[in-house]
């Protein structure tokens, strides 16, 4: 079982398309390095051999493995890979041009090949909001992902725009992160952004509905407190301090949240 499933997700269309490119992201010379191989003269058996060894295993592990988060968000844990394949483009570009002395000349379009994809890449990376977008998009596809890994993946840059105050932004992708793969905590992080855009009734249904998936969530209950308290809701703030003196007798939530019941006591009747 184990190794049919390895098998399947080594060959699976959709993983080979990430692998292809990763590489080409890390290596803008990657798809032609089997033309490099394969051009005359041949390499010294040494020197192919000691390449070889640098570079097939961490590219074994590129098809083998699979990041965490996947592998459109963890690209760089294979970037020693890119660093190898890199080593064996510029080995097999030397050699290859060395025999042909008229061509030498190629040497500089290669490598302008090589450094204006690495460029490109670093000036999308300096501007946000297509940075941003980029990002978004190799989350939502094509290639379509999984559900679970478009959720991570839509969870993750909504936490990075809420770091950054980014609200709206935030509150859209985490919407998208729960219509992918529902998840408490994503239910969480949406009321969280809710709460900071000043919506506490809409922060509190989101709160109440990740406590009703998992009733051992203390972030949950955390919110629920926050929102009761923002709305006056007496009764929702009791319900939470019941669930947190369960979950976390000596957090300081509950404290808060004890002081606050202390200070606007139920009417008499």
């Amino acid at each position: 079982g184990g190794v049919g499933g390895t098998s399947a997700f080594m060959f699976a269309p959709a993983h080979l398309l990430d692998v292809f490119h990763t590489l080409c992201l890390i290596v803008p010379l990657a798809p032609l390095v089997p033309l490099l191989l394969w051009l005359s003269p041949r390499a010294p058996r040494r020197e192919a051999v000691a390449f070889g060894a640098l570079a097939l295993p961490p590219l074994a592990l590129l098809l083998v493995v699979n990041p965490q988060h996947g592998l459109a968000r963890d690209w760089d844990v294979f970037a020693f890979a890119g660093s190898a394949l890199a080593a064996v483009a510029a080995w097999r570009m030397t050699h290859v041009l060395s025999g042909v002395p008229r061509a030498r000349w190629l040497a500089l379009p290669l490598a302008c090949v090589a450094a204006v994809p690495a460029l490109q890449w670093a000036a999308l990376q300096s501007d946000s909001n297509r940075m941003w977008a980029r990002a978004e998009a190799v989350m939502l596809g094509p290639p379509l992902r999984s559900a679970s890994e478009r959720a991570d993946g839509l969870g993750t840059i909504g936490m990075m725009r809420y770091g950054r105050g980014q609200y709206e932004p935030a509150l859209r992708l985490f919407q998208r992160s729960a219509e992918a793969a529902p998840n408490p905590r994503t239910f969480v992080e949406w009321g969280m952004a809710e709460t900071m855009l000043g919506r506490p009734a809409e922060a509190m249904a989101q709160y109440l509905h990740a406590a009703s998936l998992n009733p051992d969530l203390p972030n949950a209950w955390r919110g629920v407190a926050a929102a009761a308290s923002a709305l006056g809701d007496r009764m929702r703030m009791e319900e939470a301090v019941r669930h947190l003196e369960r979950l976390e007798p000596d957090g300081p939530t509950l404290r808060d949240a004890r002081a606050w019941l202390a200070a606007n006591p139920a009417p008499r009747r």
